[in-house]
């Protein structure tokens, strides 16, 4: 099974970019999502993390975490979320990243080339 996290913080206009960016792909392949917020002050942040999740048509687990910890603790937490439901492979985007719509396909790839490694990739549109 495959995973997504997103990470988020503050940022709601690159958060709304990234939100309408997943809405565009294909994420069939993609069996839950989880949204961890590392305490974000700015309320629409929330307000996007609801709509989203309205409106993506997928499974959807939401982590609002009361104390700002970072973006490792971030990390962590989704992909506990994931791993202690028998996951195997979790995709993470930050909330800032946009994708194109073969994102997916594309890491899988990748996962297929290079087994039992981490494949990153940050601060660029995939």
């Amino acid at each position: 099974m495959t995973g997504l996290v997103i990470t988020s913080f503050n940022c709601p206009n690159y958060l709304k970019l990234c939100f309408e960016s997943l809405l565009r792909a294909d994420l069939s392949r993609i069996d839950k999502i989880c949204i961890v917020d590392d305490c974000s002050t700015d309320p629409e942040v929330y307000r996007l993390i609801t709509w989203f999740t309205i409106n993506v048509q997928k499974n959807v687990g939401t982590t609002l975490k009361t104390e700002n910890k970072s973006i490792k603790d971030s990390l962590l937490t989704g992909f506990n979320y994931f791993f202690e439901d028998g996951f195997d492979t979790v995709i993470n985007l930050d909330g800032e990243c946009q994708v194109r719509y073969n994102f997916v396909d594309k890491l899988l790839q990748n996962e297929n080339c290079y087994e039992g490694q981490i494949i990153h990739l940050t601060n660029k549109i995939i």
